[in-house]
């Protein structure tokens, strides 16, 4: 199995709304045997601080099709750590990812209203060091399961896997 890993650089732009505005990268998403040509591109806000982390995705009422949000922490997550869908209006997935990029785990997640006092917690059942939400659908319209892996774009875009270069990309993310 090709064992893809983390890669390139942090790009540093604004997303459209200043009050969403946060660190965006480019992420390169494949199946656990990527050929070259079919990994996906996405754009992620990044939330790294635990208030990033916890307003997440909220209150938005819609996600554009290649974007997401890639929560990024300093060290692996228990099992039963979670994500919950609270003040979320949208479906999403959420894969959770190991050190190295690798898909651990993907959960489909359905809204959960403000005031609503059952949302459920979406436990990944493995440690974890990132959570990359999407919109729901996105993994299964793509073949993408565990075994998956996720990189940073870097100079080759997501034509080809990384090089070496590219391989510290999701590291370089640093929560505080």
């Amino acid at each position: 199995m090709l064992r893809l890993k983390v890669a390139a650089s942090l790009l540093t732009i604004l997303v459209a709304s200043s009050a969403w505005a946060r660190d965006t990268m480019q992420l390169c998403v494949a199946a656990a045997e990527p050929q070259p040509g079919v990994a996906h591109t996405l754009t992620v806000e990044i939330a790294r601080t635990p208030e990033e982390r916890r307003r997440g995705l909220m209150d938005r009422e819609s996600l554009a099709a290649q974007q997401g949000m890639l929560f990024v922490f300093a060290n692996d997550r228990p099992a039963n750590s979670g994500f919950w869908m609270y003040r979320t209006l949208i479906p999403l997935d959420i894969a959770y990812l190991n050190a190295a990029g690798t898909i651990v785990a993907i959960r489909n997640m359905t809204p959960c209203p403000a005031g609503s006092s059952n949302c459920p917690t979406y436990e990944p059942g493995t440690k974890y060091r990132y959570a990359l939400e999407v919109n729901g659908g996105y993994f299964a319209a793509r073949g993408i399961a565990a075994g998956g892996s996720v990189w940073g774009s870097g100079q080759a875009g997501c034509a080809s896997p990384p090089d070496p270069a590219a391989k510290r990309l999701l590291s370089e993310q640093q929560a505080p």
